[in-house]
């Protein structure tokens, strides 16, 4: 399958003519558009039927990206702080069925560009795969694959490599928790 990120065609991550440019995504020639997960957190019923009914007129799945930030951080050492984060995670698996995608990337595992303690990789490390290990469960629940982003260091410390991120998805042993190479 070929895919194109909506913010191709806008100035924005997020948009609001999704239906359009789902069919414009397929006039192209393509056969998924990737969108940001932000706006289906609160979006209104309405606008999601019309999503969904786009999809269907012209066959295009939907991918859902996003990188998070402190509060949704699956890999902070604080433990209250880290159960907040899996909690919004599973808010966020819910958002996502309702659109009826069934692929989340990015980088969902840890907190985009916050390079504060690289000293505590492995700690992090370990509690994103503490927390992974429910996501996991509950994305096999709604069909969902957690893809992790494996990326450079200029975005985050904790994966950098296949090799890490491969440890990781050994570690959390789930068959939704998955790795995004691109």
């Amino acid at each position: 399958k070929y895919g194109m990120c909506y913010c191709y065609w806008s100035k924005d991550w997020e948009g609001t003519n999704y239906p359009q440019t789902i069919e414009r995504a397929r006039k192209c020639g393509f056969d998924v558009l990737e969108i940001f997960y932000g706006r289906l957190l609160d979006m209104a019923q309405t606008e999601v039927d019309d999503i969904k009914a786009a999809c269907k007129a012209n066959d295009v799945e939907l991918y859902i990206c996003g990188g998070f930030g402190a509060e949704e951080d699956l890999s902070q050492l604080d433990e209250p702080g880290r159960k907040h984060a899996v909690e919004k995670a599973k808010e966020l698996l819910a958002a996502i069925a309702r659109v009826d995608a069934h692929n989340f990337s990015g980088i969902n595992y840890g907190c985009w560009c916050d390079f504060s303690h690289p000293e505590n990789k492995q700690k992090n490390l370990e509690a994103a795969a503490r927390s992974l290990r429910e996501i996991g469960a509950a994305a096999g629940d709604l069909g969902i694959s957690w893809n992790m982003e494996v990326v450079n260091r200029f975005e985050s410390y904790l994966l950098n490599t296949a090799a890490e991120a491969r440890a990781l998805t050994d570690e959390v042993d789930s068959p939704n928790i998955n790795i995004l190479l691109d």
